[in-house]
């Protein structure tokens, strides 16, 4: 998965933030368990309030969370 979430980042780099969680640290247990995520590997897309606009646990292809990215974007 990290080739598939590394070439989204550069490719819209310029138009939003990725960031990554690893949630066997203390912090990113609190922000997995605050956005309520259960199971490896989970994906977030949140607006600029930190609200959830999509969100997908288990690997996924590149097309289907870039079609969530650019829905995201659009609205």
């Amino acid at each position: 998965m990290q080739p598939i979430v590394d070439g989204l980042k550069t490719q819209y780099q310029n138009s939003t933030y990725f960031t990554e969680i690893n949630a066997s640290t203390n912090q990113g247990l609190k922000i997995f368990n605050a956005y309520q995520l259960f199971g490896h590997p989970s994906y977030l897309i949140l607006n600029d309030r930190g609200e959830v606009l999509w969100q997908s646990v288990g690997e996924q292809t590149r097309e289907f969370i870039e079609r969530a990215l650019i829905s995201a974007l659009e609205n």
